[in-house]
């Protein structure tokens, strides 16, 4: 019994080995000691005969399972995160028709100065108005750089069940929120005669791909030469991980992966 419990953890350290790579966020780690042990077992039942496999197929097997996961998880980007892009995305995306859109005249930066519109535009009453039904404004905050204006209401309808400041903080990290002056999460914009703060979202954020997260981080073939720190042990911060997978059956001799 001792044999095959040493023999589990030497061929789930294997396959961390090859699983790992540079910058995996926590979840990641942690869901690669499920791949490890799923690997482990399939291949302790080929060297047992219980299974017509042949050495090193359960984990190939395993590993491309992982790979497949990992990459739709995202390795580097905690999930949260990767899903606060998506919301405000596919918000964007879905909600063209709740972005309301006001005359040159009635809309300056604070970042440059806007041309002006003869034309005038709607009252502000009439904005006030618009704004229960919208999600807020489009509006090129400077030429060619078009954004998309979220008031509190629209901000906090999209972003339901997620902390606010952290889901601006995740845009702002990942360069699509223009933040406004001392850093603050919303920027000054005039409508009309106001000019209230919004969460001003630039629309690059529409040729956001949740893959994007993943670029920073090393294929096998470009990965560092040598072992890559990978603790075992270390508390996870709280909210980082979506599941509960209880305690790690070889946290004890597979410290330091």
């Amino acid at each position: 019994m001792q044999h095959w419990e040493g023999e589990a953890k030497r061929l789930a350290k294997a396959f961390a080995g090859k699983a790992k790579q540079e910058g995996d966020s926590g979840q990641v780690h942690r869901g690669a000691l499920r791949f490890a042990a799923v690997a482990a077992a399939g291949e302790m039942a080929t060297a047992l005969g219980v299974v017509p496999w042949r050495a090193g197929e359960a984990e190939t097997a395993a590993l491309a399972c992982f790979n497949a996961w990992a990459a739709g998880f995202g390795r580097t980007g905690l999930r949260e995160h990767r899903q606060i892009l998506e919301r405000v995305r596919n918000a964007i995306q879905a909600g063209q028709s709740r972005f309301g859109r006001v005359p040159h005249s009635k809309v300056q930066s604070f970042y440059g100065d806007d041309a002006g519109d003869s034309e005038g535009g709607a009252s502000n009453r009439e904005g006030e108005a618009r704004s229960l039904s919208t999600l807020g404004y489009l509006h090129d905050i400077e030429p060619g750089k078009s954004c998309y204006l979220f008031h509190d209401s629209g901000w906090s309808e999209i972003l339901a069940g997620f902390d606010l400041k952290e889901a601006a903080a995740v845009l702002q990290e990942q360069g699509f929120l223009v933040p406004g002056d001392g850093g603050r999460p919303k920027r000054k914009q005039r409508v009309g005669d106001q000019t209230p703060r919004f969460y001003t979202v630039r629309a690059t954020i529409l040729e956001w791909d949740a893959s994007d997260l993943a670029k920073a981080v090393p294929s096998p073939a470009d990965a560092p030469a040598g072992p890559i720190d990978w603790p075992m042990d270390g508390p996870a911060a709280p909210g980082v991980d979506d599941y509960d997978y209880g305690g790690d059956p070889f946290a004890d001799d597979l410290d330091g992966w």
